[in-house]
């Protein structure tokens, strides 16, 4: 059975820790900023009119959108 989770292990020994969470898919992350007012601690919603956006990904570099 799956439960859509994701896990890290960080540590090593008795100082060794497990997170757990949940994945979620980009859509779900829009639906969360829109609910959110537009911005979280780690993700914020810009306006951007022009005719080419710049959208910058936590750890990646910037994609752009024509």
């Amino acid at each position: 059975m799956r439960y859509n989770l994701t896990n890290v292990s960080r540590g090593k020994g008795q100082q060794r820790q497990l997170f757990i969470g949940r994945k979620f898919t980009p859509m779900d992350l829009f639906d969360r900023l829109i609910e959110a007012g537009g911005s979280t601690p780690k993700y914020e919603l810009e306006d951007r009119t022009s005719a080419s956006q710049v959208v910058r990904w936590p750890s990646k570099g910037p994609l752009l959108f024509r």
